[in-house]
């Protein structure tokens, strides 16, 4: 009887979400503009066993955002470039970035294909991420990296928080 509840309440939640981000192309003039936008951010590499490596992420994002005049931004997306690293000298880690993001107002997500370099070995990774964010100015996501290779470092775990932040969007 509870779950039947919990279930009615989530699906008219659901609904009222989706009528309101569809209410910005129905009430409003929509407007598209395109920009090179800085990226940055930190993110924890697994949240669970090891001891969380702290890193870094800084690119570009050719980003798309859909919105109009006298109405809050309802899309941003596009593709990005990106270098993640760490900040341990004994353990330095590069790590190239190829990822798409899609955000839609509070919610948004990415896929990446990641290539951990310790200067002796490449990590290859494929990372999906979802999470909240804000109309693509700031995320907070979790991911998951998927190795693709045989070859991974021990210290490159499967779990990962990021937040990020796309600078030009923010003060556009």
């Amino acid at each position: 009887m509870l779950g039947s509840k919990y279930h009615t309440i989530c699906n008219r939640l659901l609904c009222v979400f989706m009528l309101w981000c569809l209410s910005f192309s129905m009430f409003c003039q929509e407007d598209v503009d395109k920009s090179l936008d800085f990226s940055g951010g930190l993110l924890l590499t697994d949240v669970g066993e090891h001891l969380p490596q702290l890193m870094g992420d800084v690119g570009v994002i050719y980003g798309t955002t859909k919105g109009a005049d006298g109405c809050p931004t309802a899309y941003y997306y596009g593709p990005k470039l990106s270098l993640e690293f760490n900040f341990n000298p004994n353990n330095f880690i590069l790590a190239p970035k190829v990822s798409y993001e899609y955000h839609l107002v509070l919610i948004g997500a990415r896929i990446s294909i990641i290539d951990f370099i310790n200067f002796s070995q490449h990590d290859f990774r494929l990372t999906p991420e979802a999470g909240i964010s804000l109309n693509g100015g700031m995320n907070l996501f979790y991911g998951y990296n998927i190795p693709i290779t045989d070859n991974t470092l021990d210290y490159i775990t499967n779990h990962r928080l990021s937040l990020t932040i796309n600078i030009n969007n923010v003060f556009d």
